[in-house]
C-alpha cells in the first residue's frame, strides 16, 4: 500500500520549520512541563528490559535517521576518505579544546562555584555523535552529503568507545575539576552499555533493516521516516526541557545565564575549529562545509537523555545541552550561507559522485 502523499509533505514543510518549531517546544516545557514530567517518569518494556520513555524516544529517532541512510553514499565517501577522516578527527579533538577552555575561563575570572557545571555540560554536548540534522543543512546549501551521512553514522557507532575514553582523559587532567565526573570515573562501563544500547545498537539495526527491506518497503518507510525522527525528536526536546524546567528557581539564574552564554560562545568556537581543521587539510568548498558541520552540529538529543539520567538534579547541565541545540541552528545556517574562501573554490572530490 502506498504511503499517503501528504506525509511527506508535512514532513518536508515540519523540516523547513524545526527551529521553531523547537523553540515552541522549549517555551511549551517552561510554561507546561507537567505532562512532560510525567512522560519522563513512566517507564516501558522493551526486550523484557524496563527503560524511561525518553531513553525509548532516542532510541526511535535514532532508528529512524539511520534507516533514512544509503549505504551506497557511505561507500562513495569510504572510497575518498579526506573529508571523512577530516569530520570526524575535528569532532572528536573539538571537547579537548573547549572543556580546558571553559576551567581556565571560569578560574580566571573568578566565576566557579555555582558555573562549576560548565566544563562537564560543553564536553558532554560536544562528545555526542554528529548531529543526524547536519544532512539537512548540507542539502539546503553547499556540502559533500556522502561524507556527511558516512560522519554521523560513525561517530554513533563509535559512542560507546569514544565518550567514556574523552571523559575519562579529561577528568584525569583535571578539567572537570571535582564537579560531576559522573561519566570519567567510577561508571565507563554504564555509561558504555547505555551509549551501546541507546545510540549504537539502534544505528545499527537501522541500516541492516534498511539493506534488508524490500524496495516497495523501503520506499513506504522513506516516506514516514523523516516524519516520525522528526516529531520524535520534538517529543524528546520537550521532555528534557520539562525536566529543566522543574529545576529552575530563582536562585539557579545566575547559573542559568551561564549555562545559555557559555552554550553561545561554545558553539560558535565550535564551528570555527571546524573552518580552521578544514583549511589546514587544505579542502576545497563542499569538503570544508562538511568538516564545518561535522564539528559543531551534535547530537543534543544524547547528550540531554545522558544528562537527565545520570545527573537529574543540575539544571545548568542540562539548560547548557539545550541552548546548545539552539544555537548550532543558527550557526548552521551562517556556515552554510557563508561565500567559499579564496582557497576554497577548487570543485570536492565528491563533485561526480550521485
Amino acid at each position: 500500500m502506498p504511503l499517503h502523499p501528504v506525509l511527506p509533505r508535512i514532513a518536508d514543510w515540519l523540516n523547513r520549520r524545526l527551529g521553531r518549531a523547537s523553540f515552541v517546544c522549549y517555551a511549551a516545557a517552561f510554561i507546561v512541563p507537567g505532562a512532560g514530567n510525567a512522560v519522563r517518569h513512566n517507564t516501558l518494556h522493551l526486550c523484557g528490559t524496563r527503560i524511561g520513555a525518553p531513553t525509548a524516544l532516542l532510541i526511535s529517532i535514532l532508528f529512524a535517521a539511520s534507516y533514512q541512510v544509503p549505504l551506497q553514499k557511505m561507500a562513495i565517501s569510504l572510497r575518498r576518505p579526506t573529508v571523512l577522516v577530516a569530520g570526524l578527527a575535528a569532532h572528536l579533538v573539538t571537547p579537548f579544546i573547549l572543556a580546558p577552555a571553559a576551567a581556565a575561563a571560569l578560574a580566571l575570572t573568578g566565576t566557579t562555584g555555582a558555573a562549576d557545571f560548565v566544563p562537564t555540560a560543553l564536553a558532554l554536548v560536544t562528545t555526542a555523535p554528529v548531529a543526524a540534522g547536519a544532512t539537512v543543512w548540507i542539502s539546503r546549501g553547499r556540502g559533500d552529503g556522502s561524507a556527511m551521512i558516512s560522519i554521523i553514522v560513525i561517530s554513533a557507532l563509535l559512542s560507546p568507545l569514544t565518550l567514556p575514553i574523552t571523559f575519562s582523559i579529561l577528568n584525569h587532567t583535571g578539567a572537570f575539576g571535582t564537579h560531576h565526573p559522573f561519566l570519567a570515573a567510577g561508571t565507563p562501563g554504564s555509561t558504555r552499555d547505555l551509549l551501546t544500547a541507546t545510540v549504537a545498537l539502534p544505528c545499527a539495526a537501522g541500516l541492516l533493516c534498511r539493506r534488508l527491506s524490500r524496495p516497495r518497503v523501503r520506499d513506504w518507510a522513506d516516506g514516514l521516516s523523516p516524519l516520525a525522527a522528526m516529531l520524535g525528536v520534538l517529543a524528546l526536546t520537550y521532555v528534557n526541557a520539562s525536566a529543566a524546567a522543574s529545576l529552575v528557581r530563582i536562585s539557579s539564574v545566575p547559573s542559568l545565564l551561564v549555562a545559555v552564554t557559555s552554550a553561545c560562545a561554545a558553539c560558535l568556537l565550535a564551528f570555527q575549529i571546524g573552518r580552521w581543521t578544514a583549511r589546514w587539510v587544505r579542502l576545497p568548498g563542499e569538503a570544508a562545509a562538511t568538516v564545518t558541520l561535522a564539528c559543531g552540529m551534535n547530537n543534543v538529543s544524547i547528550s540531554s537523555v545522558l544528562a537527565v539520567t545520570t545527573v537529574s538534579t543540575e539544571p545548568g547541565l542540562l539548560m547548557t545541552t539545550l541552548a546548545y541545540g539552539l544555537i548550532q541552528k543558527v550557526a548552521a545556517h551562517r556556515a552554510m550561507a557563508a561565500p567559499a574562501s579564496p582557497t576554497t573554490t577548487s570543485p570536492s572530490p565528491s563533485d561526480a559522485a550521485p
